[in-house]
């Protein structure tokens, strides 16, 4: 226990230490940054070692739902995918796709439609019914219809209080949200994404160099091997990838943390608005639906660049479209796919380097 409070004790002397110097005016400026540079890269290694492994799962899964669609559909294709027809072929009425549900989903309450991605893709209809555990959230019928025919491909269930995911792309999504955590997971995943917005921040700190040219910090040494060139692969990585994470971070955190996110945005931008939940009014005998599923054809809300009260708007319309990379499509997505595999190659190298200086193995870097 002294050895401890011993340990911890010199720890808070030198960081007084690092402090004094960092901010002492009568020393060099590039004196200074260094002092600064080691105190952010101590907040960047504990950062790392305590979330990093929960940023390589979210960053992981995250490319993976890049192409949640594609990935979906390869996965499932009878149920998924139409049967061949005309690509100018005739296509039932939506009035129709509703109808080809009855007798697939007894005692659900419809929640909604999801039309066809693509000519060769099945509508996707949607519902609910209170889940085993209240608190988890509703339990989820997908029913699979046909555009061309009306037949009914399948049908398949999720229930978030029964446990795992049945379906791969339903695990990676509740994986990448919550983290498999069932309650509050969500919350939980976006103060992480904040904390891990700050180890992105400081690692560029300690990468940005100090003299030279940060175009040449860009480029890869060559005919490095063993420490060195794990220590490139951690820099390069991290640098290469930092907006595209920045901006990954930034959209999951408002996703996450919706509602601070949107207050945060109204501070800098009044009058912006949330997009909200739009309901139709019953139709032909049936219950309400939202908006994607509306009966009578009637426009009730439009959201895009003409409805705009505040800039704030477009700050809140594009975080979506930012995080899942479809903003500025193919090259957006595969940007967006390589920052998420960047994230457990970053944590990987990083722990190689850290358990390296541990066990004195590493050269010191020049101070």
């Amino acid at each position: 226990m002294r050895k401890a409070g011993a340990k911890s004790a010199e720890r808070r002397s030198w960081v007084r230490m690092q402090l004094s110097a960092g901010l002492d005016p009568f020393r060099p400026r590039r004196a200074r940054l260094e002092v600064r540079r080691r105190l952010w890269l101590g907040v960047h290694l504990w950062r790392g070692l305590l979330v990093g492994g929960l940023l390589a799962i979210i960053g992981f899964s995250g490319s993976a739902l890049v192409f949640y669609m594609e990935l979906d559909e390869a996965l499932n294709p009878s149920l998924l995918l139409a049967d061949p027809a005309p690509r100018d072929g005739p296509r039932i009425a939506f009035g129709r796709v509703v109808d080809a549900t009855d007798g697939h989903a007894e005692g659900w309450r419809l929640a909604g439609v999801l039309a066809p991605r693509n000519d060769g893709a099945n509508w996707d209809v949607w519902f609910d019914r209170p889940g085993v555990d209240p608190d988890a959230g509703n339990a989820i019928r997908e029913v699979l219809v046909d555009p061309s025919n009306g037949r009914v491909h399948g049908t398949r269930d999720r229930d978030p209080g029964r446990g795992l995911p049945p379906s791969l792309v339903s695990f990676l999504f509740v994986l990448h949200d919550s983290l498999l955590v069932p309650w509050h997971g969500e919350r939980i995943a976006g103060v992480l994404a904040v904390v891990l917005l700050v180890s992105v921040g400081s690692g560029i700190i300690v990468w940005w160099p100090l003299g030279g040219s940060w175009l040449t910090a860009l480029r890869p040494r060559r005919r490095l091997s063993g420490q060195r060139l794990n220590l490139e692969l951690h820099r390069l990585s991290g640098a290469w990838t930092a907006i595209v994470l920045t901006t990954v971070l930034v959209s999951g955190i408002s996703m996450n943390l919706h509602d601070a996110f949107v207050w945060l945005v109204r501070l800098a931008s009044p009058g912006a608005e949330a997009p909200r939940p739009v309901t139709s009014g019953p139709a032909r005998g049936r219950e309400a639906l939202g908006i994607d599923a509306a009966f009578s054809g009637e426009i009730l809300d439009v959201r895009d660049a003409t409805t705009r009260h505040a800039g704030g708007d477009t700050v809140l319309d594009w975080q979506w479209p930012l995080h899942s990379g479809r903003a500025f499509g193919w090259p957006g997505r595969l940007a967006v796919f390589l920052a998420g595999l960047a994230s457990p190659l970053l944590f990987v190298t990083g722990v190689v380097r850290w358990v390296r200086k541990r066990r004195g193995r590493d050269r010191p870097l020049p101070t």
